[in-house]
């Protein structure tokens, strides 16, 4: 009997040992099961030889029953052992491949990501940082690892802000959306928000934090440039607003003139008319010429910023087309004696524009420096050729000049330099925005050059290719 339980006991302790060498190719302990494997492949050789002499009758006595079957559980316990724990070990291989592919999709994740993760310890130190954060913000994680919020701060955080993050970070709550700014590789600012979660272990202890954080640079940006234009918006609609506040005023007062003046020549009797019915019909004339510049300036304005204003275009002569400007204005000097200068060197420069246009450019602006100027005061038209072939004209007169605040909004539609309030010169504060529009239509520029006190030169410069001939000479216009 003692035999038979020694021969299973062989069996078991082979099967055993089998067990542990397939165990090296699975989990690739090789060290480790190549022992135990060994180990257990002697112990099968050693009853081997004890069950040969003991069939061989050459043992001095047969092997004990008990002890048999001490060695026989034993040898049972280690083949269970073996080969349940395969499925075990199968499974801890499975799971530990799983958590290094899961790492490495992290990562992966985290290379390729424009946004950066971050962790914090249980003292709230950094202990990581991906890829993307030096790259988004311009600062090597070593510099931060190891350090708290508190040792790093974070530069252009609203003070508010940051107390509030120091005081989630404290209290072991999770917050979004906390900015800063970096300075990146390229010397830029930039702005980076930051969310994070806390961390807890089984036990429910605090473990630290783990976040996200992303370069929000271009919505800053946007947001700034979208406040930018509401702010923008809301001047220009102020403007607006003032403008309509004083067009009831132009728009009275020559209606009243019309009216009244109506209302005397109707009224009067047929020998008074003849006296004065001339003079009061110069005056309803001159107030309807005044609504219809005004209608005028608003149908263009209205064109203009529809995108439907074109130029009808033909070459023209625009010495020709100045010098009767100068005659469309020379009547409305305030006094006699301001001087009106016509200094044209050139007997012809033949351009290719719209000519009605350029004559209201032209107009425009010498109408507004006549306004301006005082009684003794002189306004000045000048031709010359600039250095790439092109045409400026320029007039220049002695008024009050611009302050330098109203210099940036002198072509804005609506706006009138000074106190709208105050002014002694009508108008709606259209005519400059008109001139621009008409210059830049015809591909020119525009620039003023005002000294307060002294006076103000408006330049206008058509392009060369705008000029097809250019004949030199001086036609000097008093």
């Amino acid at each position: 009997m003692s035999t038979i339980v020694l021969a299973l006991s062989i069996v078991l302790q082979f099967s055993a040992a089998i067990g542990a060498f397939r165990l090296i190719k699975l989990t690739g302990h090789l060290w480790v099961w190549s022992l135990i494997a060994a180990a257990l492949t002697l112990m099968g050789v050693r009853r081997s030889i004890t069950f040969y002499w003991a069939v061989a009758g050459d043992v001095p006595q047969s092997p004990e029953l008990i002890a048999e079957l001490v060695a026989l559980f034993i040898s049972l316990l280690m083949v269970i052992g073996v080969f349940r724990i395969k499925p075990l070990l199968v499974q801890v291989g499975q799971s530990t491949k799983a958590l290094q592919q899961s790492r490495e999709d992290f990562k992966a994740f985290a290379e390729v990501s424009s946004d950066f993760f971050w962790a914090m310890d249980d003292e709230l130190r950094f202990t990581y940082f991906s890829e993307a954060f030096s790259s988004v913000t311009g600062v090597r994680p070593e510099t931060l690892l190891g350090r708290t919020r508190r040792e790093v701060g974070a530069p252009g955080a609203e003070p508010e802000a940051l107390q509030q993050h120091l005081r989630d970070l404290d209290e072991r709550r999770p917050f979004r959306e906390f900015v800063h700014t970096r300075m990146n590789n390229r010397g830029e600012t930039v702005f980076v928000s930051i969310s994070g979660k806390p961390v807890f272990d089984d036990h429910g202890e605090f473990a630290g934090y783990r976040g996200i954080g992303r370069d929000i640079s271009a919505q800053v940006r946007a947001e700034a440039d979208l406040a930018t234009s509401l702010e923008e918006a809301q001047r220009a609609n102020m403007a607006k607003s003032e403008f309509l506040a004083k067009m009831s005023h132009e728009l009275r007062t020559p209606l009243n003139s019309i009216i009244g003046f109506a209302d005397l020549i109707g009224g009067a009797s047929p020998q008074k008319r003849e006296g004065r019915h001339l003079e009061y019909a110069g005056y309803i004339s001159d107030a309807g010429n005044s609504l219809l510049y005004l209608v005028n300036d608003l149908l263009d304005l209205s064109r203009i910023e529809a995108g439907k204003l074109d130029l009808v275009e033909t070459e023209a002569d625009l010495v020709e087309l100045l010098e009767s400007c100068i005659v469309d204005v020379v009547g409305t000097r305030s006094h006699e004696s301001m001087k009106l200068v016509s200094s044209l060197e050139a007997q012809t420069v033949v351009v290719k524009v719209d000519p009605v246009r350029i004559r209201q450019i032209f107009n425009n602006l010498l109408s507004n420096a006549i306004k301006f100027t005082p009684e003794t005061g002189q306004v000045t038209l000048t031709l010359g050729r600039s250095d790439d072939g092109g045409a400026i004209v320029t007039v220049s007169d002695t008024g009050p000049g611009i302050d330098q605040d109203d210099m940036e909004k002198v072509f804005d539609p609506f706006h009138q330099a000074g106190d709208v309030l105050r002014r002694k010169q009508e108008g709606a504060g259209l005519g400059l925005s008109i001139v621009k529009a008409l210059v830049d239509l015809h591909g020119g520029s525009l620039s003023v050059e005002s000294r307060v006190g002294q006076g103000t030169a408006v330049h206008v410069t058509l392009p060369a290719e705008r000029c097809v001939s250019f004949q030199a000479g001086l036609r000097s216009v008093v």
